[in-house]
This record gives C-alpha cells, structure tokens and sequence, in this order.
C-alpha cells in the first residue's frame, strides 16, 4: 500500500476510479486507460514551435510523450493515468503548470554573483508563469463518451 502512494504521487492524477473488473480479466491492462494515455500521447505534436495557450504542449524532445503511463492498483480497483514528473527541482512543477497553467518557481545560475565552493555560478530563482496547455482533461473527456459501452458485456 506504501507502496502505491508513492507511485500514485508520481502522477499528475487523472483517477479512473473506481474501475470494476471482470475477475477472467485481472492481470490484463484495463482498455479505458489504454484508450486515454493514447488519445494524451496522440494530442502532443513533436515539432520546435510553442503551442499556443488553451491547446495541447508541444513535445520538442519526445519525453513527454513517453513519460504518460497508466496503472491500476487492485486494492482500490482504482486506475490512475498521467504524466510522470520531470527529474530535479527545477522541472518538478512542469506538469502541473502545462495542464492548469500558473506561476513556478525556477531556478538557473547566475555568474555574476560570484561562484559557489565547486566554482560554478550562484543559484538564483526566479518566478515563471505559465498559461495552461491541457492535454490529460481533453484526453479523458474524448473518451468518456466510450467508457460504457466498453463495460456494457463486461458483467454477466
């Protein structure tokens, strides 16, 4: 269970829950979250330009097309499915400003206050505002129309 908070904080929160199963189909991947983390990946375009506010990001590099996973945790019968957070301080709120826009706290080197004990520049932050690019709520919302049908056979 420790165990499960500790991935499920990982994630932006898009919580499909609760989800029943079918006992003949646990241990398989739940469809309706597949269908989502598709419809997430398939909204971010790769290309060098910024998106314009209000639309999905732009995924310059890839990662933040591969970083959308989705995973369900038997206990709750619950799915989650969202981004995974970026690595260091300075990209920890990246996801949460690209879906709901806001200001962050970011961090970059400045030189000219001199240098720190391993000779690099002084850590300084600085505050950034974001406008909210969405591409998890309008993912779930175009599927949403689908989800009864894929349970409708589901139980007998």
């Amino acid at each position: 269970m420790a165990c499960w908070a500790a991935w499920e904080s990982r994630f932006s929160a898009w919580a499909l829950a609760p989800l029943s199963w079918e006992p003949a189909l646990r241990g398989q991947p739940p469809r309706p979250s597949l269908y989502v983390r598709t419809a997430a990946r398939s909204s971010i375009r790769k290309r060098k330009r910024v998106s314009e506010p209000d639309k999905p990001p732009s995924g310059h590099s890839g990662d933040l097309r591969r970083g959308i996973y989705f995973s369900y945790d038997p206990q709750r019968d619950s799915v989650v499915i969202g981004p995974v957070p970026l690595h260091g301080r300075n990209y920890r709120d990246a996801m949460q400003a690209l879906e709901y826009g806001g200001t962050v706290t970011r961090y970059r080197r400045d030189w000219s206050k001199g240098r720190d004990a391993r000779g690099r520049g002084i850590m300084k932050a600085y505050r950034a505002t974001y406008k909210a690019r969405p591409f998890m709520r309008p993912a779930f919302e175009q599927e949403q129309p689908k989800l009864p049908a894929m349970w409708q056979d589901s139980i007998r």
